[in-house]
């Protein structure tokens, strides 16, 4: 999970003190089960027949993070410029599809700021690949409950007051994935979430004045509050956590003319399926200081025993972005590792016994000696 730093214990003190994480989602967008795809794949459209596959998370550097707000000014720059986690799922057929935060406990679905990221993404998205693929761009929140107990009380007796048992049912089995913690005890909970193609609409003509700024989604500090730069940006740092989205003339929302849309109305909850994916993330990932690659660690990951050959373990999305920066020429391992990945393990022994002597030298190399 990108809220959760390591893998040790620690008292409640230590968990509440880790910092928010925020990542980009790689993957790839499939026609659904059942015959061609129509229409468009996500928000509004019901004609929409795809699904987003998620196979892999980078999280980019994250230094305003605290322990109460995560830091997102470097999402929409890596999406609209491109970065190294890019440039790998692009070799191995990935694109992004998607970006993922996690918060404490708390009532709401997404806030303002959080459907601004998600339409700053989406834009850049569709620049690259079409309006269809900006379109199926999801956004998942990571509700993490370790950190406040006090809080996760307060959200859930909230949650009662809201809805039925057979209402939370339907919501759990329809939309929700959980991971346990210690004794069963539920840690973290997963929701994804669609930014409705009518917020996206208004966003583009003007009717929410809030539209980020090309590469710009909205700048928070350490205090979680906005940059205070002026201008466009500094507008959209004032919207963290709020509830609403203001537009630049009256529209009608839920039968009343209004100014100040509740952005529940621009949020469309999406289902998750659980899957094996083709990439692994055993690899320390970057940008986390408390897990840092080391020779011994990625000998261990390449040439370490166990199952599969030398092109199965390179199947690790977190162990190709840290060869990629130190292989001269990483394209044509990436383009063997993508072969693989889309065998899903067909035929690895022997893709394992040919695979080129000159790769093996270099990893051994980069090993510390022989593996």
């Amino acid at each position: 999970s990108p809220g959760r730093q390591g893998s040790g214990g620690g008292d409640d003190g230590a968990e509440a003190t880790k910092p928010r994480r925020v990542g980009l989602l790689y993957g790839r967008q499939l026609p659904a089960k059942g015959g061609a795809a129509k229409g468009r794949p996500g928000a509004d459209g019901k004609e929409g027949q795809y699904h987003v596959v998620v196979e892999a998370i980078w999280e980019p550097p994250q230094p305003g993070a605290t322990g109460a707000s995560y830091d997102a000014r470097a999402l929409a720059k890596a999406a609209n410029s491109g970065c190294p986690a890019s440039r790998v799922a692009n070799a191995l057929g990935l694109r992004l599809v998607g970006w993922v935060f996690s918060h404490p406990p708390r009532e709401e679905s997404l806030t303002a700021d959080e459907v601004l990221v998600t339409a700053a993404l989406r834009r850049a998205v569709a620049a690259k690949h079409g309006d269809e693929a900006g379109a199926g761009l999801v956004v998942v929140a990571a509700r993490d409950t370790t950190a406040d107990p006090a809080a996760t009380a307060r959200a859930e007796e909230k949650e009662k007051e809201k809805a039925t048992e057979a209402e939370k049912r339907r919501a759990t089995s329809k939309g929700g994935a959980a991971r346990g913690g210690p004794g069963g005890e539920e840690k973290v909970t997963f929701e994804a979430y669609q930014v409705s193609n009518q917020c996206f609409a208004w966003l583009a003509d003007g009717t929410l004045d809030q539209m980020p700024s090309p590469g710009e989604p909205p700048k928070r500090d350490a205090a979680g509050k906005g940059s205070g730069g002026g201008g466009e940006s500094a507008s959209c740092a004032t919207l963290a956590g709020a509830a609403t989205l203001t537009t630049s003339k009256p529209v009608t929302a839920e039968g009343k003319e209004t100014r100040e849309v509740d952005v529940a109305l621009f949020v469309v909850p999406v289902p998750i399926v659980t899957h094996r994916g083709a990439f692994a993330s055993a690899f320390p990932p970057p940008n986390r200081p408390e897990r840092k690659p080391s020779p011994r660690i990625l000998k261990r990951a390449i040439f370490g025993a166990g199952a599969g050959g030398v092109l199965s373990r390179l199947t690790d999305f977190h162990l190709l972005l840290y060869l990629e920066k130190r292989l001269s020429d990483p394209g044509g391992l990436l383009k063997l590792v993508k072969a693989s990945s889309l065998d899903q393990g067909k035929g690895d022994a022997a893709a394992s016994a040919t695979f080129p002597p000159y790769y093996l030298t270099i990893l051994e190399q980069l090993c510390g000696g022989d593996a």
